[in-house]
């Protein structure tokens, strides 16, 4: 049987002592890595080729990933990044704007090894 909204406003409003613990944690470095690569998500959201779903999936599964697990801030996020291909390659393909936002990806992975993940 469900649980109602009813049930839990109930419970709530019987115990009065609840408290709600909210921890941010931010690394300016992984930040730049995500904004980049939802950048990268929202220019091939507007092309309507196979590839460019395939590939825009493919981000979201690794943001997915880094954003539910603490992953070691490694090699591995770089490298991951990087088989999307060189800058040339997607240059040519996706276009300069995307381009740039690859670069910036590919930096901001870069750094990440030379700081600890705040999660881990």
């Amino acid at each position: 049987m469900p649980t109602t909204a009813s049930c839990i406003l109930t419970f709530l409003n019987r115990n009065q002592t609840c408290s709600v613990e909210r921890h941010e944690i931010s690394s300016t470095d992984f930040s730049a890595l995500r904004r980049h690569l939802c950048s990268m998500v929202v220019q091939l959201r507007d092309c309507d080729e196979q590839d460019a779903q395939e590939l825009s999936s493919q981000i979201r599964m690794f943001l997915s990933e880094w954003l539910t697990v603490p992953v070691p801030f490694d090699g591995g996020i770089h490298q991951a990044v990087e088989t999307l291909g060189s800058p040339v390659a997607v240059e040519a393909r996706w276009g300069s704007a995307f381009r740039v936002s690859y670069e910036s990806a590919l930096e901001a992975a870069a750094r990440l090894p030379k700081c600890e993940n705040p999660l881990r």
